[in-house]
């Protein structure tokens, strides 16, 4: 990335250059084949091949280490790393959204309570810069388009209990529409959501490295696939769907992704099936 950040300046600064000097000039040419030697050796540089293969790598948790999250963020847990009944309460719901609606690190943060629509269990998950209400140094935003996306009963009763129980007992915490607070009443700010998985894989050294918000963003979309697959949804509607409760453009590639391991998943399955019917002739 350094490289490559390094190679676009060099770039932009030379042709910078170069709209300075008239083509006769006898610096020009010469400026231009240095530039391209120069551009061409750095990247050069760039680790390649890597980001192709695809094999033996982990992006999202897999159902027993999700089923170890649900066991330590308890707030009655033994093992839960949270001392405080807030602190406990919050982070357990911070898991469940993040679980249960695959909304990125940023929006969750920006979660406005006055879009939470607790008749029709919804939630409006808008994007804001500069947002005047946000107290915060660094604001966190939505990257994806505005949506609607509905929660369950269960998660509704939960984010109703924290904001009655806790979020209400704090007095800064009426001067923002903010969903999420630290101890005191502030918007939770993005270090403090990172310090969250932090204390949580320091707490359980048996869960996985990566137990991060986006990690929890991939398990709920290949827990979609899941879902897609036991509903017998064509690939081309679970696409669409997932783009849409994803915040995704219709026509973006991120989708496509998350299909292709489904479809990996399901050609693993097939062959494996497959090959059973095989050893059952044999014997």
């Amino acid at each position: 990335m350094r490289l490559r950040y390094i190679a676009r300046y060099l770039k932009w600064l030379t042709e910078r250059r170069l709209l300075n000097l008239p083509p006769q000039h006898p610096m020009f040419a010469a400026l231009i084949e240095v530039k391209s030697l120069v551009l061409d050796a750095i990247l050069a540089r760039v680790p390649g091949g890597k980001g192709r293969n695809g094999l033996g790598k982990r992006t999202s948790l897999t159902q027993e280490a999700q089923e170890r999250v649900w066991q330590v963020i308890g707030p009655e847990s033994p093992e839960n790393p949270w001392k405080g009944a807030h602190a406990r309460a919050r982070n357990e719901l911070i898991v469940r959204w993040l679980l249960g609606l695959g909304v990125r690190r940023g929006e969750l943060l920006g979660v406005d309570i006055r879009l939470i629509n607790f008749r029709s269990n919804e939630v409006v998950v808008v994007r804001r810069a500069d947002d005047k209400h946000d107290p915060r140094g660094i604001q966190p935003n939505a990257k994806t388009l505005d949506r609607v996306l509905p929660f369950n009963g269960d998660l509704a009763k939960r984010t109703q209990d924290y904001i009655i129980n806790f979020r209400r007992k704090f007095p800064l915490a009426k001067k923002h529409p903010f969903l999420f607070v630290a101890n005191g009443g502030r918007p939770l700010g993005i270090r403090a959501l990172n310090k969250i998985f932090e204390a949580l894989r320091e707490r359980c050294p048996d869960l996985p490295d990566d137990v991060m918000p986006h990690v929890l963003r991939h398990t709920w979309n290949d827990n979609f696939s899941i879902a897609m697959d036991d509903s017998g949804t064509a690939p081309e509607n679970e696409q669409k769907m997932r783009s849409r409760l994803m915040g995704w453009k219709p026509t973006s590639k991120t989708a496509e992704t998350y299909n292709r391991r489904a479809t990996e998943r399901r050609a693993r399955k097939a062959s494996l099936e497959m090959q059973e019917k095989m050893v059952k002739r044999t014997k």
